[in-house]
């Protein structure tokens, strides 16, 4: 990062990626680190395009065509594979709104419109947009959650990012881009074989390559070049596409693509292949499985030996009851218990460290976990309000069980506001704001018999 430059890691297959993702984000925190998925769900052969991937993938290209520096991208051969949009084109065809501009809510309505946007009642997964009175929610192909536009006439009074299923707010933004889905219809105008490239072309020459093993990896692109079926073509026809090279790239135009830029071969196998070469005196973590007298016997061994130990896990007890255990044992070794995890421990007899994590002490599976959509909560989302029924029960958090009467438009200092409608005792009547959803949840009763509905005050 010191460099100024971008960089792109690329692992053997996605868990690889996905797991090396994970310790790059414990080492050096999440800032300016991405991951850049396939577009797929499964193999890229098959078809089955992810619209969650494909969020990932066009985040990760805008902040390049921005002019973005220092950025760790992981990737894998499956995603290197598929040919991507060009700045120019990813720039003409996104546009970037601020707070504070004069835009007006016709043009941005007919943008959106044109750039393959479909108008929902509220937005809940990319590629819609509402307009509720002066508020206009968009949910872009280049973010995770949706923006929110207040308009004061023509001017955008504010601008943030908001839960599609709660409603509430996250952060005030000073700016937001609105990108649409260069796969769709609407876009195909954009998606001339001129107009997609490589990962390598798109990155430019100012970018260092890191790879395990680039033949291996060039090799896998050439694989599933050949390997793709008339599956991928069927999935992605609705884009006109009649040959595979327009989505994806050969072995060899990959290995084209990385000829002038700068690579880092990590184990190289063939270690003349390389134009200097850097060797790290480094081991694996031994397998103890749950046998602590061989973890006894091994700290106290690196002790004698001078090295540093540490033991990694997220949770202090776990660290406590190690310590503990060790010293039922007897144990004369020392540990520094770290609050973090990594995928694997190591021993570097250079800097005479040893580093174990507590999951493969415990013979635990360890699960990598990438950036996901908000998960599931038991509070009432939009998605679930448009599919209430009249007359449902539901729980207000301050106002107890009420009946779910509607969903309405009143009137709030001169403003049109979604609210809705909850029926309590004696026909008393509660609305609620939508920014106020994550308030409201399904009545789940422990049997069929209805519940006493509560009285306002």
């Amino acid at each position: 990062r010191m460099t100024g430059m971008n960089h792109v890691a690329v692992l053997g297959d996605k868990e690889e990626a996905a797991y090396f993702h994970n310790d790059l984000r414990a080492l050096t925190g999440p800032d300016n680190l991405l991951f850049l998925p396939s577009s797929f769900r499964r193999s890229v052969q098959y078809g089955h395009l992810s619209s969650e991937n494909t969020v990932l993938r066009l985040s990760v290209l805008e902040r390049v065509m921005k002019g973005a520096t220092g950025l760790t991208i992981v990737t894998y051969p499956e995603a290197l594979a598929e040919k991507v949009v060009s700045r120019n084109s990813l720039r003409d065809n996104t546009h970037t709104v601020r707070a504070g501009e004069v835009l007006g809510l016709s043009f941005l309505r007919e943008f959106l419109c044109e750039s393959g946007f479909v108008q929902a009642d509220f937005v809940s997964e990319p590629g819609q947009f509402s307009v509720r009175g002066s508020i206009v929610d968009v949910f872009s192909f280049s973010e995770k959650v949706p923006y929110r536009m207040d308009f004061d006439g023509d001017a955008i009074s504010s601008l943030r990012t908001f839960d599609p299923d709660s409603q509430r707010s996250i952060d005030q933004v000073k700016e937001a881009t609105i990108a649409p889905d260069f796969r769709s219809r609407g876009r195909n105008d954009i998606l001339q074989a001129g107009e997609k490239i490589g990962l390598p072309q798109f990155m430019g020459d100012e970018t260092l390559w890191w790879m395990t093993d680039r033949d291996l990896a060039c090799g896998m692109v050439d694989r599933i070049y050949r390997e793709s079926s008339a599956a991928l073509l069927e999935e992605t026809d609705h884009l006109g596409i009649g040959d595979l090279s327009e989505l994806l790239v050969t072995g060899d135009e990959l290995v084209k693509g990385l000829e002038d830029g700068r690579t880092v071969l990590l184990d190289p196998p063939g270690k003349n292949q390389a134009g200097i070469t850097f060797d790290f005196r480094t081991d694996i973590q031994p397998a103890f499985r749950k046998n602590f007298n061989l973890l006894r016997e091994e700290l106290e061994h690196k002790n004698s030996d001078g090295y540093r130990c540490f033991i990694l896990s997220d949770n202090p007890k776990q660290l406590e009851r190690i310590r503990n255990i060790l010293s039922d044992l007897g144990s004369e070794g020392s540990f520094e218990g770290i609050g973090m995890v990594l995928h694997e421990g190591f021993v570097d007899h250079d800097l005479m460290i040893a580093v174990y994590t507590d999951h493969q002490i415990f013979d635990r599976f360890h699960k990598y976990r990438l950036d996901e959509h908000f998960s599931k909560t038991e509070r009432l989302g939009i998605r679930e309000v448009t599919g209430l029924q009249p007359g449902d029960y539901v729980v207000h958090t301050d106002h107890g069980i009420g009946r779910f009467g509607g969903l309405e438009t009143i009137d709030l200092g001169g403003r049109k506001q979604e609210a809705l409608r909850l029926v309590y005792k004696d026909n008393d009547i509660l609305y609620v704001n939508i920014h106020s959803l994550h308030r409201v949840s399904r009545y789940k009763g422990r049997d069929d018999a209805p519940p006493r509905v509560y009285k306002l005050g």
